[in-house]
């Protein structure tokens, strides 16, 4: 028995993802070093924590936003406790350089099929930081494309709109007509 336990521990330090396991009020019984480097908090100090006031310092929060801190313990807690329901949600857990993670809380039963009384909660980390890049990477690459097809497609609308608005003879109309495609070109090949 103690050779599975320990077999179990170190499984559960092992784990890629960062682990958290606290008692129903929210005591930190269980912590592996992912969790620790992912908090940014040595794993010693983690033991005998608040899990809520941890979550509440990872997103920084203000002296005087006990409340919301207080409301979103109650609120991560009826899920769990009441509702039977996982919570889920994306924190940002460093400042600089800025790191995310998908926190995951369920509740720990007494019946293996999630009934039971409750006697715990297991938080999972999973850090999301390089997903989080490429999303941004994204974003950052569509709107370079969008300026770059606006910036020809506005100089030749200009040149169509005083091209409609005003008598130009037939040489001129050619000339801005060549002129604005010319333009574009030269911004889309750049």
């Amino acid at each position: 028995m103690l050779s599975r336990a320990r077999f179990v521990d170190r499984a559960l330090r092992s784990a890629e993802e960062g682990l958290i396991v606290a008692d129903i009020s929210g005591c930190i019984a269980f912590a592996n070093p992912r969790a620790a480097e992912l908090l940014g908090i040595p794993e010693r100090a983690l033991v005998g924590s608040n899990l809520f006031s941890r979550l509440g310092d990872i997103k920084h929060r203000a002296p005087d936003d006990n409340r919301r801190l207080d409301r979103v313990a109650r609120e991560m807690l009826m899920r769990l406790v009441i509702e039977r329901t996982r919570f889920e949600s994306e924190i940002q857990v460093n400042d600089t350089p800025p790191r995310y993670c998908t926190l995951r809380l369920s509740a720990v039963t007494s019946g293996n099929d999630g009934s039971g009384q409750i006697l715990g909660i297991v938080a999972a980390l999973t850090d999301v930081t390089q997903q989080h890049e490429l999303q941004e990477m994204k974003t950052d690459v569509m709107t370079l494309v969008t300026h770059e097809l606006r910036t020809p497609l506005t100089a030749i609308q200009g040149m169509s709109e005083v091209l409609a608005q005003f008598e130009v003879d037939d040489k001129r109309r050619e000339r801005c007509i060549w002129l604005s495609m010319t333009s574009e070109a030269t911004v889309t090949n750049d």
